[in-house]
């Protein structure tokens, strides 16, 4: 899925702009433009851009939820759930005619609609109606959430300095070479074994491990 959605998608038909995106921060900073300046422009630049009012974070009356609703069937789903005003949604052919004013108008709904309800509250509603939300969580919380645990996200370790850990677990998973999460090795632990690959011998090794040039983390 990431791989799918990262940024670094071009796409030929209608991503001409980055072209012109490139070429304008080649000087923009010289110049004295700021990030936000930059960041301006290229929102300027993109033919079909995310509206905020239907993707990202936005706060509940006790937290926060994130939702994707960006594609139109879902934005009519939300429009009629949270009772919201955007003709631009609502209205096949219809343009305003600042669409920057416009999609803050509509960001400033959602974003005041949120805020009347709890998480658990909007989550509940939004699966209901088959929109895509999910609490937003601080990292701190993640290593108590049963749904993460189950999918497999986290694995516990034993490192022979640091004791228990937990750690996200490899995300890819194959059937007949399974990953595995294993704690570093202790500085040297392996430097008998990777010198003898080498073809030096056990005199050799004791040798270097002798001047201080190996260490032998197993000693």
């Amino acid at each position: 899925m990431f791989l799918q959605s990262n940024a670094l998608t071009h796409v030929d038909a209608i991503d001409g702009w980055r072209d012109e995106f490139v070429a304008y921060l080649k000087t923009a900073f010289a110049e004295g433009k700021t990030w936000a300046d930059v960041i301006a422009y290229r929102d300027e630049l993109q033919p079909h851009r995310v509206m905020r009012g239907y993707y990202g974070f936005f706060e509940t009356a006790d937290g926060m939820v994130t939702i994707a609703c960006n594609p139109r069937t879902l934005r009519l789903k939300m429009v009629r759930l949270m009772q919201l005003d955007d003709r631009w949604t609502t209205e096949p052919g219809w343009l305003p005619d600042d669409t920057d004013a416009h999609e803050e108008h509509v960001r400033a709904q959602v974003v005041a609609k949120f805020r009347e309800h709890t998480t658990d509250h909007w989550v509940r509603l939004f699966r209901q109606h088959g929109l895509p939300i999910g609490p937003t969580r601080h990292v701190e919380k993640l290593f108590n959430d049963e749904q993460a645990w189950t999918n497999g996200f986290f694995a516990r370790i034993d490192h022979p300095a640091l004791g228990g850990v937990t750690m996200v677990a490899p995300p890819v998973r194959f059937s007949a070479t399974p990953l595995e999460a294993k704690p570093s090795p202790r500085l040297g632990a392996d430097s008998r074994a990777t010198l003898r690959e080498s073809g030096l011998s056990d005199g050799a090794i004791d040798a270097l491990v002798a001047r201080g040039v190996v260490r032998d983390g197993a000693a």
